[in-house]
């Protein structure tokens, strides 16, 4: 059973992603069997990471579609847990990164891990597709807040599901 993530005030408004985090047995093939119970559905894999731990992986997804996500892993008897996370845009140039690491610095935002979004998305605000990084952070409407007013296009779930 899924349950819808719970918002605060302050984050309310802020556009964050749904990440999907699933533990699976660290065995030959496990991943590919994950993946495949998407194949032939509306739900694409945007983003991936996997951390290994003894016997078990986590597996991090950002997909376009989390709740229908979440449904057909529940179907499969997959546990999913649903975090919310920032996905910010790469600001082009060759110090994109740094700008949106200090950008998080200036907010004294401690980043938990962080991956890159697989395919390039465009934003509303701008129809050409960039890199976006999927930010794990321990204050995440502060996150949110701070890249925005840096300048750094942050994408919403709605922003990823109309990619597709």
């Amino acid at each position: 059973m899924s349950r819808a993530p719970l918002h605060t005030a302050r984050s309310h408004e802020l556009p964050t992603v749904q990440q999907l985090s699933i533990f699976i047995e660290e065995r030959v093939g496990q991943l590919m069997r994950l993946t495949r119970i998407f194949d032939g559905t509306d739900v694409h894999i945007l983003g991936l990471s996997v951390a290994y731990e003894a016997d078990v992986a986590i597996v991090r997804l950002i997909v376009d579609r989390p709740e229908e996500a979440t449904l057909l892993l529940g179907q499969k008897g997959i546990a999913v847990t649903q975090n919310e996370v920032a996905v910010a845009q790469v600001p082009s140039g060759p110090t994109g990164l740094q700008m949106v690491f200090s950008a998080l610095l200036r907010g004294e935002v401690s980043i938990l891990y962080v991956y890159p979004l697989l395919p390039q998305i465009p934003s509303p605000t701008d129809p050409v597709p960039r890199p976006a990084l999927v930010l794990r952070v321990d204050e995440l409407a502060t996150a949110v807040s701070t890249l925005i007013s840096q300048g750094i296009t942050v994408l919403s779930q709605e922003d990823l599901a109309s990619a597709f």
